[in-house]
């Protein structure tokens, strides 16, 4: 073997032996990354791993975006579009051998201060966990080094009905997240309101995998009476198996139901054009009658 071929497998021999230490966590640890996602003005953001109840900056196991924000850069806007992510990007960050069974913090701050980013981490390639920083300078999350549960299922939001409705029929629409290992296949999608009997419909023929949404819709619509209900939202038997975390299971939403309003517009459009059409000698009066007018079905 010459020198230069000698040279190149040590180099691939070494290349090999780093990929795989980072593949292969020792014992009693766990492979874990995250992707970094970021809005439209990615060069605002910063990030800091470090061990829970550490502050930013202490015992740092990973770090990412603007060192120019760092830390203590949230809300500074010190506005340097040239360090840090780039605009509406995913970055894979890690990874890192953590331990099992311990959690970590994740500090995530924004230069503008007006929040911004998604960031996904996984353990072992499986999500545990998705946050963000909706709005402000800084927020701190944290994240245990497990694997997810084999059935993990929770209901994540619920578009309707909305939070002031009126009476009637109405649908049960939100989205619902796999955060176990296994992709599922089959499930009931459960709601009930108030202490009435629940509603269940079985759901076949799917495909969510881990870190995944479902959006869903009920196919049996609730007739909302008026008053304060209570609604809860909730997904079991999943692929014939019982969720092994119930901690997220159910979305729960407090709605105002009211008494439909009348529509009153073609009313109002009439007595207008009857305006438009009187003489002047005439208009006072016709102008008090419809001043009546709109005064009675304003109190309506």
């Amino acid at each position: 073997m010459n020198r230069l071929t000698k040279g190149i497998a040590v180099a691939f021999a070494l290349t090999v032996g780093i990929s795989s230490s980072y593949a292969q966590c020792p014992a009693g640890q766990l492979q874990v990354t995250m992707d970094v996602t970021t809005d439209d003005w990615g060069y605002e953001t910063y990030w800091e791993i470090v061990p829970q109840g550490n502050p930013c900056g202490t015992g740092t196991i990973g770090s990412g975006g603007s060192a120019v924000v760092g830390c203590n850069g949230g809300g500074a806007q010190v506005q340097n579009t040239t360090v840090g992510y780039g605009n509406n990007q995913t970055y894979a960050e890690g990874p890192w051998c953590l331990n099992t069974g311990s959690c970590y913090d994740l500090y995530i701050v924004d230069d503008w201060g007006d929040g911004g980013g998604d960031f996904d981490v996984k353990v072992g390639g499986f999500s545990v966990g998705t946050f963000s920083l909706v709005s402000g300078s800084n927020a701190t999350y944290t994240f245990c080094v497990n694997l997810p549960p084999t059935y993990d299922m929770g209901v994540t939001s619920l578009s309707r009905p909305y939070k002031y409705a009126e009476a009637g029929l109405l649908d049960v629409v939100g989205k619902i997240y796999n955060y176990g290992l296994t992709t599922i296949t089959s499930m009931d999608l459960n709601y009930q309101i108030d202490n009435n009997p629940v509603q269940s419909t079985p759901l076949s023929a799917l495909s969510i995998a881990n870190a995944q949404s479902y959006s869903f819709s009920h196919p049996t619509q609730w007739s909302a009476t008026v008053g304060t209900h209570t609604i809860k939202v909730w997904a079991t038997n999943l692929n014939g198996n019982a969720d092994l975390n119930n901690s997220n299971d159910t979305i729960t939403t407090v709605l105002e139901i009211s008494n439909p309003i009348s529509n009153v517009i073609d009313n109002y459009l009439k007595e207008v054009d009857k305006v438009s059409s009187f003489d002047r000698i005439g208009q006072s009066e016709q102008y008090l009658e419809l001043a009546a007018f709109f005064q009675k079905n304003i109190q309506k």
